[in-house]
């Protein structure tokens, strides 16, 4: 089989745009203060947003919901460093032209006029002519505004404030001007810095705003109502914000639950216990979660995946489809769900069509395979050998394919439609369907352990093991304190006949609430259900390794005194497993609900067997009520036996 592999190499920058980027923006409608959302931009895409024009502005007010009228964080917060920065061309003034003893010490304003082509230092709110200028040149405005509406005068009208970078652009200036007239320039003072730390300087205040305004807040926000100026303001206000760059696949722990679940039970398993139902990114996900499975399994296991109703346009990557777009004009018009790049433009078309393809590779950039293939087996050979089919999300990158593909040929890129959604919302787009997948059966997909990580869907109410992601949640505990004294091993033996077992501590929280059970008066300690495993590991009582790691030690505990675990006033130590000591033990919300499930059954044998209880059946509330006094007054009894 002859390949041609054509590796497109380009210089960077020969296919930038004015400010050498094209971001790709992401409204977030989640009020948080200005460091907690540079915090969420950082770990999902890739910093609060940046903007260099006032193309930038308005893609960035397009991108906020409709009905959203306030302002939104962006990435600019006001730094230490001061230095005089140009209008219309965002960089930091290296030609100076300075009258003698300008700017004034201390400065007399953070704006600078022109004189007979020197410059002066002047307050912003003064009212002055000023020059402006586009690709023609200088225009000479004789209308007297302060420095902030000059500035959006000229960006209105023409290109910006006038730009003096040479001896020669501040001759055709003076000419434009005359002699004696003082005139507002796009020289101004500034000491705000990007959260990216870009070196472009567009700034876009709103009226009554400079850089150098004082005492309005050390954060910028930009209203959705007032053309996208900006404002200066505190930086712990909660507002939306916008993000930039394309969304990072998250880390996510796995965990396989060897338990056969229908699709939804094992959603709400998932949710009880970690965070959702498995959600996957990558192929290395898909690695990680084979590696997972018990050696000889060799079946399906749910992950989060399942059919909705609406159709979107993903990226194989797993990036979803950004701002920027390619379509042919009438395009996607139907006629499939995979897309092809041609002429420079994108079309719709059936996955069987055979064509060659580009494959994108991390090391090396684009490559076009000259083989024909239809979608699916590109993706797989893409994979294979090299990362994904090659995905498009600015012009730059269009522009890219296009001259690696030519403009006549069909190309498959990485682009295609589907109606999926994981089932905690992610909306990033990764797939790994098997051959002939997906097709018109079962709305749950399964990943297979036999064909490496393939997907397949099928019927939800199939049962089979499951993933889940995210960290464990620890689960409410309901705390009990035993006010007998008794070894650990009598201690953990009564929790396990009354409750759930001796106390399982997973958070401050829990240590709180066990505090507080202990009654008022003993300041001694209590068994906890903590013990030694071996010389380093230390394991609860209930044996469960989905527990998350928190440890509470006293300060030089342990001492390796003992095998068992004791806590004063919050705080453990390690205590021989002999020592009498009164306990908590806990019943944790799982043994709740199965005591309730078995009061729903009473329930129903009580009534006609073709009418089933609701929670809301007064019988039922009746017997719940009746069940806890019960129990209660049993501990009750318990206690005072123990007391006599």
């Amino acid at each position: 089989m002859d390949m041609i592999l054509l590796v497109l190499l380009l210089l960077s920058g020969l296919l930038c745009s004015a400010s050498g980027r094209w971001l790709d923006y992401h409204y977030i409608n989640q009020s948080m203060s200005w460091s907690e959302a540079q915090s969420y931009c950082r770990v999902r895409f890739t910093d609060l947003a940046t903007l260099d024009s006032i193309d930038d502005v308005n893609r960035t007010i397009n991108s906020v919901n409709d009905g959203y009228s306030g302002s939104v964080w962006i990435g600019l917060k006001r730094g230490t460093q001061q230095r005089w920065v140009w209008s219309g061309e965002n960089t930091i003034s290296e030609y100076i032209n300075w009258d003698p003893g300008q700017p004034n010490q201390p400065l007399s304003g953070f704006c600078v006029y022109s004189s007979n082509g020197g410059w002066h230092d002047m307050p912003c709110d003064s009212k002055l002519p000023f020059v402006c200028y586009n690709e023609s040149g200088y225009i000479m405005v004789n209308s007297s505004k302060n420095w902030t509406d000059a500035q959006s005068y000229c960006r209105q009208y023409h290109t910006d404030l006038a730009t003096v970078q040479s001896s020669e652009e501040k001759n055709q200036q003076s000419a434009v001007v005359g002699s004696e007239q003082r005139v507002w320039i796009g020289l101004s003072l500034d000491s705000w810095q990007w959260s990216d730390q870009w070196n472009l300087i567009f700034r876009n205040w709103a009226a009554g705003y400079t850089s150098e305004t004082s005492g309005s807040g050390d954060c910028a926000a930009m209203s959705t109502t007032d053309s996208g100026k900006w404002i200066q303001d505190g930086c712990d206000l909660h507002r939306p914000f916008l993000c930039y760059g394309r969304p990072k696949p998250l880390y996510r722990p796995h965990h396989y639950i060897n338990t056969r679940m229908t699709w939804s039970e094992a959603q709400s398993y998932c949710r009880e216990r970690f965070t959702d139902l498995a959600t996957v990114d990558s192929m290395n996900d898909v690695n990680r979660m084979i590696n997972k499975v018990n050696d000889g399994y060799s079946v399906s296991v749910w992950i989060g995946l399942k059919r909705v109703t609406q159709r979107s346009w993903g990226w194989s990557t797993g990036d979803t489809l950004t701002q920027y777009t390619g379509w042919k004009s009438g395009e996607p018009n139907g006629d499939g769900v995979c897309s092809e790049l041609n002429s420079g433009e994108w079309n719709d078309l059936p996955c069987s069509t055979n064509h060659n393809f580009v494959c994108y590779n991390e090391t090396i950039g684009n490559i076009l395979i000259q083989t024909l293939k239809n979608w699916g087996d590109a993706q797989s050979y893409c994979r294979q050998y090299h990362t994904d089919l090659a995905s498009i999300s600015s012009p730059e990158e269009q522009q890219q394919l296009n001259n690696l593909a030519g403009y006549s040929s069909h190309v498959w890129i990485g682009l295609f439609s589907d109606s999926w959604q994981w089932s905690d919302q992610w909306s990033l787009f990764f797939r790994n369907w098997e051959a002939g997948q997906p097709s018109a059966s079962g709305d749950c997909v399964a990943m297979s352990a036999a064909t490496p990580g393939k997907w397949a869907h099928d019927s939800c109410n199939l049962k089979r093991p499951f993933f889940c992601h995210g960290w464990p949640k620890p689960l409410y505990r309901h705390y009990h304190y035993i006010n007998e004294s008794r070894s650990w091993s009598d201690a953990q033996s009564y929790c396990r006949e009354r409750f759930k077992d001796l106390a399982t501590v997973d958070s401050m929280d829990d240590v709180n609430r066990t505090v507080n059970t202990v009654n008022d008066g003993y300041s001694g300690s209590v068994w906890v259900g903590l013990k030694r495993a071996t010389q380093s590991r230390w394991v609860w009582s209930m044996d469960n390794n989905t527990l998350s790691q928190y440890i509470n030690w006293k300060a030089g505990q342990p001492n390796f005194d003992g095998e068992c675990v004791g806590s004063s006033n919050g705080s453990w130590f390690d205590e021989t497993c002999s020592t009498l000591l009164p306990f908590v033990c806990y019943n944790d919300d799982e043994l709740i609900k199965r005591q309730i499930g078995k009061l729903l059954l009473s329930c129903d044998v009580l009534r006609s067997p073709a009418k089933k209880c609701s929670s809301a059946e007064p019988l039922l509330k009746t017997a719940i009520l009746n069940k806890i006094a019960e129990i209660n007054e049993a501990v009750k009894q318990d206690n005072e036996l123990e007391n006599e």
